[in-house]
């Protein structure tokens, strides 16, 4: 669903709306179906996430990682976090344009994070951020750090958060 997620003012406070919860809860669960059904043929049972950086599209961070995966083996189960990078207003404007946006897509980032390591099954999820995806990646762990450390975890316990690579950040 859409964020920032539409809520209502009830009696008794402020609530999402039940359909966007439900909404939410389908597509949690779909990711988690579509992880876990490739976890059953991979190899190694563990998820490789890739975070793009400063004026990247969809299907060039596909591509990347693409790449990736099949060099490192196609062992394990990969991903992309896209974010809109557009950068289409030229070297300095484009890439303001994008490092806010960037900053903005850290709680979606977060929200997946925590989705894939705890779907059951996954062993380990190791992340992948290049470029300005590092700065977006490195806040995400960050806040993940401080959420594991009041549940007096760690990110690898609560998250299976595995490899953290921040390539050319």
């Amino acid at each position: 669903p859409a964020t920032p997620f539409e809520v209502v003012i009830a009696p008794d406070g402020v609530r999402r709306v039940p359909a966007v919860v439900e909404a939410y809860e389908k597509a949690k669960h779909q990711l988690q179906a579509e992880i876990a059904s490739r976890l059953a043929i991979a190899r190694r049972k563990e998820v490789v996430l890739f975070v793009h950086g400063y004026h990247t599209s969809f299907g060039q961070s596909a591509l990347a990682m693409g790449e990736l995966c099949h060099f490192l083996g196609r062992d394990f189960v990969c991903g992309i976090f896209s974010w809109p990078a557009g950068g289409r207003r030229g070297t300095l404007f484009g890439y303001a344009f994008d490092r806010e946006s960037s900053e903005y897509a850290v709680e979606d980032l977060l929200k997946l994070i925590r989705i894939v390591g705890r779907t059951p099954g996954v062993e380990r999820i190791h992340l992948i951020g290049h470029s300005r995806g590092s700065d977006t990646l490195a806040s995400a762990v960050a806040e993940l750090s401080v959420e594991a450390y009041t549940l007096q975890s760690s990110p690898e316990r609560e998250f299976r958060i595995g490899n953290v690579v921040l390539v050319a950040p």
